[in-house]
């Protein structure tokens, strides 16, 4: 069984009804951090399967997505980033 991690999804996304469609589709899946970032606990797999539905509602040619694992053992856990 593969561990869940804590992964930061940020975008950078042009058109407000796109935009909309990602973060409402983060927020089914994460806990949101800042507006257009989110934390995400998920298996490596589900990670790459997070990427790709999000890929698949974005404009690759005028937005930004990223996924990306955190590191350290301080983020083990999303509550750590909120202050």
């Amino acid at each position: 069984m593969l561990r869940e991690k804590a992964y930061i999804v940020a975008y950078d996304i042009a058109l407000a009804r796109r935009r909309a469609r990602v973060a409402r589709y983060l927020e089914a899946r994460g806990e949101r951090v800042q507006k257009s970032m989110f934390v995400c606990r998920l298996t490596p797999t589900a990670a790459r399967r997070l990427k790709r539905a999000l890929e698949g509602l974005i404009d690759a040619a005028t937005d930004r997505l990223m996924v990306e694992p955190m590191a350290g053992r301080g983020f083990e856990r999303p509550e750590a980033l909120i202050f």
